[in-house]
């Protein structure tokens, strides 16, 4: 059993941090991504997802969407509108993201 997602879904980020950052694959840097997020640590997060969004994968869309998020926790709102309407072309994120836009 893979502990480092037990302690993510347990909400033990920092736990599930020092579990995930040893690894190298997509999903675990996915989650390390998630986890520093939890522990408000917007910059560090926005670069990994920044790095995923750019990849063929299947992190990319979900990469894109909390990069939004994080760029707005770091005040950076311009940047984050730019993704979000990326993201309104996304099925998946369509409606998250036209709603999150109106809000701006």
């Amino acid at each position: 059993e893979d502990l480092s997602f037990y302690h993510y879904e347990s909400g033990e980020y920092e736990k599930a941090l020092e579990l995930f950052k040893v690894k190298t694959d997509i999903a675990s840097r996915f989650y390390t991504a998630q986890s520093l997020m939890a522990l408000h640590e917007y910059d560090r997060a926005s670069q990994i997802f920044e790095d995923l969004s750019k990849k063929s994968n299947k992190f990319q869309a979900p990469s894109k969407w909390y990069l939004a998020l994080a760029l707005l926790r770091l005040g950076r709102v311009d940047e984050s509108e730019i993704l979000l309407r990326e993201l309104e072309k996304d099925s998946d994120y369509n409606l998250k993201s036209t709603k999150l836009l109106n809000e701006l």
